[in-house]
């Protein structure tokens, strides 16, 4: 297993450039996670910001492709953080992104030519 995970770690790499240069051009609608090049950053799932997220989301699952909405409550707001006693509103960024936050697979099992048709069909519903 772990002589695998070498080769794993690349396809993610891999995976999630294809996903940052491809929906370059569009950030108006959707942003993908800043990285630095000081750094190797391996994803399983890109989580991205969207407009329209909701939409978006039903989009991508009519065409195949397993988008999520992880976190969608601030967890500032779940029930296990209840007795800190904080409210809607006491953090409003992270409550703006709990709104617009999609996960796009980007993980070693997705092939290049699936990345591909992903940003394609992101971009399908931004022109539209």
């Amino acid at each position: 297993l772990l002589e695998t995970v070498n080769e794993s770690n690349k396809k993610r790499i891999r995976n999630a450039r294809i996903l940052d240069d491809g929906l370059k051009g569009i950030e108006e609608h959707i942003i993908t996670p800043p990285r630095s090049p000081k750094f190797k950053e391996v994803y399983q799932l890109t989580v991205a910001l969207a407009t329209q997220r909701d939409k978006l989301l039903q989009f991508m699952l009519s065409k195949g492709v397993d988008c999520k909405i992880h976190y969608p409550i601030p967890l500032h707001l779940q029930k296990c953080a209840k007795d800190l006693g904080y409210k809607q509103g006491d953090f409003p960024e992270c409550e703006k992104q709990s709104n617009e936050i999609i996960t796009i697979p980007a993980h070693q099992h997705v092939t290049e030519e699936q990345m591909e048709y992903i940003v394609e069909t992101i971009h399908s519903f931004y022109k539209d």
